[in-house]
């Protein structure tokens, strides 16, 4: 359908990113024309960030929770002194 909201969205981005090409300092413009090339294509803000990541597999998802839980975990270490003081004990 001409003149949709995601043609319109593309030939936005199209446009930005051709002023990007034409006047970035690192291409050999300068940030004033970049400055106002983009403004002049109507964008005011930078497109939103996108994140992606990957699934994780059932085994190393274990994993994680697997070493989760041993972090949680507290050890007592108790020297010899101490276990033969209490070896008849019973908690």
């Amino acid at each position: 359908m001409p003149g949709s909201t995601d043609e319109n969205a593309l030939a936005a981005r199209r446009a930005r990113r051709a002023a990007i090409r034409l006047h970035h300092p690192d291409a050999g413009g300068s940030a004033a024309a970049l400055i106002a090339a983009l403004s002049a294509t109507g964008c005011t803000e930078p497109p939103p960030m996108v994140f992606a990541t990957t699934a994780r597999s059932r085994l190393r998802r274990l994993g994680s929770r697997l070493r989760l839980a041993l972090r949680r975990r507290r050890f007592v270490i108790h020297d010899h002194e101490f276990i033969e003081n209490h070896e008849g004990t019973t908690s």
